[in-house]
């Protein structure tokens, strides 16, 4: 029996401290097309972690692909054990710092301790400042133009991003490009699928199609090559693996290791509270459309979660090179563009993080899923990152009410799209106080303060 919720109640759910779990079929309903798009990209995602794990930890595809069933179960613990309302991802703007940081060591065990020490300093960060709350603090304060202008952001480096890659896949990447933002963005399509219940349900397995458009356009233009290795189930290596990677067996980071790391750590975080404020908008935008549902926004049990995942990625499964991070932030826009629409396509918000973010890790075992979504990481990544760009675009504008506030947004999210997210936030902090605040907020009624 699944758990009814009242008309501008919270979701029902297992309570336990400031943490609640929710299983779907029982809390949430079950959702077959949310279920199967969330476990397909989240495995063509793991593909492109293993890569990673091949090169900086050096080992083979056979173990590192162990990886990604223990990284994908503390993925999902967010969501299904926690009571965090967003779909889980990495650190992503962080991971060009950490791969430039990794580059300055050995690969292989003196690289698996360096990415010990970055990973597990982060999530003692988020760990310290949910216990101390200041985590909250820190979001309170921040304006809402700093908010917005961290949004474009996101926005422009997720089309920087896809820029660049479009040249690896260009047939591919556009074709996947071109459908995705014709599903979830085109008016005239829009209109079509009030009008015809197939293009409805098509628009709802967006990420679906995207992989089958890009499968089928890559497999023909010779961009993607596809060979199943077993139609069966896949065992994962896991002694071999673990006994490479937990500090148990290979030691733990040395002090200057942790020193080292201190920098990047800092950055990550930054980067993490970057996509806080982005998921946390997306949400306070939903609400406006979903007056049925009071999602909880909890920014210390954000931190909470952040440090669960991280620390216990490296105790139980070795470092996360990514490193968890508070939102998957294509599939938290897709989600949330759904849940939008009306009841009927999500009754709720955990229905689609419930549902989109377990199946990855029953798929992990299976071959032709393994062998299938790997060479189609990058359609995935693509799908994502286009997503992501005009979602985020168009909130940062809808935030912001004045020309020079469009005008800061703009200059904040150039700045952080080219330069990174350490300098984004530098100038876009600066900027605020140069261009933006007011230190006596005037009233339109009564014309202009005067200056004492």
């Amino acid at each position: 029996m699944i758990y009814k919720r009242e008309e501008g109640e919270v979701q029902p759910g297992w309570h336990w401290g400031r943490f609640t779990v929710r299983i779907p079929g029982i809390h949430v309903r079950l959702n077959w097309p949310m279920t199967i798009q969330g476990g397909l990209i989240h495995v063509g995602f793991a593909a492109s972690a293993v890569a990673l794990k091949m090169e900086y930890f050096d080992m083979p595809f056979e173990v590192a692909w162990s990886m990604s069933v223990i990284y994908m179960f503390w993925m999902f613990i967010g969501t299904l054990f926690l009571g965090e309302p967003y779909s889980p991802g990495w650190i992503t703007p962080a991971l060009p710092l950490t791969l430039m940081y990794l580059q300055g060591f050995t690969p292989g065990t003196e690289a698996v301790k360096a990415m010990t020490a970055l990973a597990l300093t982060v999530g003692l960060v988020f760990l310290l400042l949910g216990v101390t709350g200041l985590g909250r603090k820190i979001y309170e304060l921040v304006p809402s133009e700093l908010r917005a202008g961290i949004i474009m952001g996101a926005a422009i480096a997720a089309f920087l991003g896809e820029f660049e890659r479009l040249e690896e896949m260009p047939v591919t990447l556009f074709a996947v490009y071109g459908f995705t933002i014709l599903f979830l963005y085109s008016v005239w399509f829009t209109n079509l699928q009030l009008k015809n219940k197939l293009l409805e349900r098509l628009a709802h397995m967006t990420i679906l199609v995207g992989f089958a458009i890009g499968a089928i356009v890559g497999i023909s233009s010779g961009e993607v090559s596809i060979t199943i290795e077993t139609w069966g189930s896949y065992t994962p290596q896991f002694g071999e693996y673990l006994s490479s990677v937990l500090p148990y067996y290979i030691g733990w980071p040395s002090l200057d290791m942790y020193l080292s790391a201190l920098p990047i750590a800092f950055i990550a975080y930054v980067v993490a509270f970057g996509d806080m404020i982005v998921a946390n908008t997306l949400i306070e935008d939903a609400d406006n459309a979903r007056k049925d549902e009071d999602i909880q926004i909890d920014t210390t049990r954000t931190h909470y979660s952040l440090a669960i995942r991280n620390i216990f990625q490296i105790l139980t499964g070795g470092p996360f090179i990514p490193m968890h991070g508070p939102i998957f932030a294509g599939g938290t826009v897709f989600l949330i563009k759904v849940y939008s629409e009306s009841r009927k396509t999500l009754d709720s918000l955990y229905e689609g993080t419930c549902n989109f973010n377990w199946f990855g890790l029953l798929m992990a075992f299976l071959g032709p899923a393994v062998f299938f979504f790997g060479p189609l990481a990058d359609v995935g990544l693509g799908i994502t990152l286009i997503i992501t760009g005009v979602a985020c675009a168009q909130l940062a504008m809808r935030i912001v009410t004045t020309i020079v506030g469009y005008g800061y947004i703009l200059l904040v999210g150039l700045i952080f799209g080219h330069y990174g997210p350490q300098w984004g936030l530098l100038f876009g902090v600066l900027l605020y106080f140069w261009l933006v605040y007011e230190r006596e907020p005037k009233d339109p009624k009564k014309g202009p303060t005067e200056e004492s």
